[in-house]
């Protein structure tokens, strides 16, 4: 599956005009991601995916545009057949392979096509990449029914649909805003130790 989700959405490294320390994103990657989801036979509303994980709050151990998790991403990456590091300090932005927009897609979209084929939807692979496996299975039909995620994304999709480029750069802002405050807790947390 991967070598063929390999093949098919390579286009987007061609056309990804990003840096791996820079989340956003050109219009030609846009237009790339549309014809992807399209060859993939994923929901065109997964185009607004990055910007509805970018709404859940409280996962300081996500990271990049399509929120992966570290594991997700260096699973994802050496499936792909590209050897990754493990880094001492995560945060390091230039090293961290989900700030890297054309590979945290591939590694994306792989990962929600195998939750696809586990669960057998694509409500439940979504909420299943957004939560955690081990979460979705604690859940019952009404915490399905009501995911944030599926909320997010249906209004999202809405939003958004005339202008995706606008949601990428809330994305961007919204990845800052969320930098801004783990580097603040951090050297809050640093400043306790040092006082202990």
């Amino acid at each position: 599956m991967f070598k063929k989700l390999q093949g098919i959405i390579f286009i987007i490294f061609l056309m990804a005009a990003t840096s791996p320390s820079a989340p956003g994103v050109s219009k030609e990657y846009i237009d790339s991601l549309k014809v992807t989801l399209r060859s993939m036979n994923m929901p065109p509303a997964f185009l607004f995916l990055p910007h509805a994980l970018s709404e859940v709050r409280g996962r300081t151990d996500r990271a990049g545009i399509w929120s992966l998790t570290a594991a997700d991403a260096i699973r994802g990456a050496r499936k792909l057949g590209i050897k990754v590091q493990v880094p001492n300090d995560t945060t390091m932005l230039n090293s961290d392979i989900r700030n890297d927009a054309a590979l945290s897609t591939k590694i994306a979209l792989g990962r929600l096509s195998e939750l696809f084929n586990e669960y057998g939807d694509w409500n439940s692979a979504v909420i299943a990449f957004a939560t955690s496996p081990a979460a979705f299975a604690s859940m019952d039909s009404a915490q399905i029914a009501d995911a944030p995620i599926l909320k997010y994304l249906k209004e999202d999709e809405a939003r958004y649909s005339k202008k995706p480029a606008k949601a990428f750069d809330d994305i961007e802002r919204q990845l800052e805003m969320r930098q801004s405050e783990l580097e603040a807790a951090r050297h809050l947390e640093a400043e306790k130790n040092k006082a202990r």
